[in-house]
C-alpha cells in the first residue's frame, strides 16, 4: 500500500516529528504481514523410558493470530543523510482450547495473580500482546552508518539456537511455548535503547560495526503459574515443590537498575566474528529456601555480568558453515543444598564463574539422493 502526502506536516509523537525532514512532499509504504496456526500437543508425562505414550495427555490446543506492520517513508528526491527509517510493530494473540476441553484437568489453575510476574490461567488461556512496537532512525557518512531504534524490542546475539551462551538479551517466555520453537517467539521483549554503529570496507573487513544496549525495563524468564497446584501446561519443572508458594523477587526496571550490553563484530571474506559484554539480572532466578519454613520462597535475580565471543565462517570445500560460541559469567548462582546464609539457615544456592562453550557445524545436504553413493 501506498499513501501519498504532499506540503503534510504529520506528528506522530515527539520522535515523527523531529524525524521527518524539511520536505515538500512525500510517500509512505506500508508492508503487513502474518500468519496463523493452531497447535495441539501431546505429553508423555512419566517418559518414552518407562512406556512409549502410555500416560499422554493433550496438554495445549493453541490458536495463535501473529501479524507484523512495517511502515516507511519514502523520499522521491532521495534520502536524506539523517532520517526516519520505519516504525515497526508485531502484534500476537492467541485462544487455548485446552483449558475448556479439560476442564477436569486444568480448572484448579489460579485464574490470576495479583504480583508482577507472576502468570495465572488467563495468562495462558488467552494472549492479547503487541511484541514489539519501535521507531528506527539511521544517519549516513560515506562508509559510515549510524542506526538508532527505540522502542520494545527483540535483540539476538550469538550462534546457537536453543542453547543460550551469549543470547541473554532477552529473559525466555516459557508460558506456553517451548524448546524448537522460533527463538524470537520464545523471547519476553523488552523496553530498550539500540544504537548501532558500522564502518564499511575497512581494510580486508567487509564492516566493523559497534553495539551498544541500554535497558530500563527489568524482567525475569516467565514461567507458568507457579501456584499450589503446577497443574499448569508446561509447569511441570516444578511439581516437587508442591506445598510451598513460589513467589519472584526481581529488582525494579529504574535507571539505578539499568542492563548494559556492547557488542563489537567484524565480517571479512566468508567469516563473521563477535565479542559481547551484558550486565544485568540473571534472567533464570534461583530459589532462595531460607524462608521456607514460612511457606512461600523467592525466585531471587542476582547481577551479573557475561564476557563473550562467536564466530561463523562458510568453507566452500565442504558447503558448509562452521560456528562456534563461548561465554564467562561473573556471579552465575545455581542451586546448592549445601549453601547456608546469615543464621545458619540453608540458602540454597551459591555463586559461580561460569564458563560455557560449542561448536556447531551446518550442512547441507538438499543434493542427496537415496540409493547412490
Amino acid at each position: 500500500m501506498r499513501f501519498a502526502l504532499g506540503h503534510t506536516t504529520i506528528l506522530l509523537g515527539t520522535a515523527l516529528a523531529l524525524a521527518l525532514p524539511p520536505v515538500d512532499s512525500f510517500a509512505i509504504g506500508v508492508d503487513f504481514k502474518g500468519r496463523v496456526q493452531s497447535t495441539f500437543v501431546l505429553r508423555d508425562n512419566n517418559g518414552f523410558q518407562n512406556g512409549v505414550m502410555d500416560k499422554a495427555e493433550g496438554v495445549q490446543w493453541r490458536n495463535e493470530l501473529k501479524f507484523d506492520v512495517e511502515i516507511t517513508p519514502e523520499y522521491p528526491t532521495g534520502k536524506p543523510p539523517v532520517r526516519l527509517e520505519k516504525f515497526y510493530l508485531v502484534y500476537r494473540g492467541a485462544y487455548d482450547a485446552i483449558f475448556d476441553v479439560r476442564q477436569d484437568r486444568f480448572s484448579t489453575v489460579r485464574e490470576k495473580s495479583p504480583d508482577d510476574f507472576e502468570y495465572g490461567r488467563d495468562d495462558l488461556k488467552w494472549e492479547n500482546d503487541l511484541r514489539e512496537a519501535f521507531v528506527d532512525f539511521r544517519g549516513e557518512w560515506g562508509q559510515s552508518v549510524a542506526d538508532l531504534r527505540i522502542g520494545r524490542q527483540v535483540v539476538q546475539w550469538g550462534e546457537a539456537d536453543g542453547f543460550n551462551l551469549m543470547n541473554i538479551v532477552n529473559p525466555q517466555d516459557n508460558r506456553f511455548l517451548m524448546f524448537f520453537d522460533n527463538p524470537e517467539d520464545l523471547a519476553n521483549p523488552l523496553w530498550m535503547g539500540k544504537l548501532e554503529l558500522t564502518r564499511n570496507q575497512v581494510g580486508p573487513f567487509h564492516s566493523i560495526g559497534l553495539q551498544l544496549l541500554a535497558i530500563p525495563d527489568v524482567r525475569p524468564n516467565i514461567f507458568a503459574p507457579l501456584d499450589g497446584t503446577y497443574d499448569a501446561p508446561y509447569a511441570f519443572f516444578f511439581k516437587g515443590l508442591q506445598g510451598l508458594t513460589i513467589k519472584e523477587d526481581v529488582p525494579s526496571s529504574n535507571l539505578d537498575n539499568m542492563e548494559y550490553g556492547a557488542r563489537l563484530g567484524a565480517s571479512w571474506a566468508d567469516s563473521t566474528a563477535f565479542l559481547y559484554y551484558f550486565k544485568g539480572i540473571q534472567d533464570a532466578g534461583v530459589l532462595d529456601l531460607s524462608t521456607a519454613a514460612t511457606g512461600t520462597v523467592y525466585f531471587k535475580h542476582p547481577e551479573t555480568k557475561t564476557y563473550g565471543a562467536s564466530f561463523n565462517t562458510f568453507l566452500d570445500s565442504v558447503n558448509a558453515v562452521f560456528r562456534g560460541e563461548a561465554s564467562y559469567t561473573d556471579g552465575q548462582n545455581f542451586a546448592d543444598m549445601g549453601d547456608f546464609g546469615p543464621g545458619g539457615k540453608m540458602r540454597g544456592y551459591s555463586e559461580h564463574d561460569y564458563y560455557q562453550a560449542l561448536l556447531g557445524i551446518d550442512k547441507d545436504f538438499t543434493n542427496v539422493k537415496l540409493g547412490t553413493n
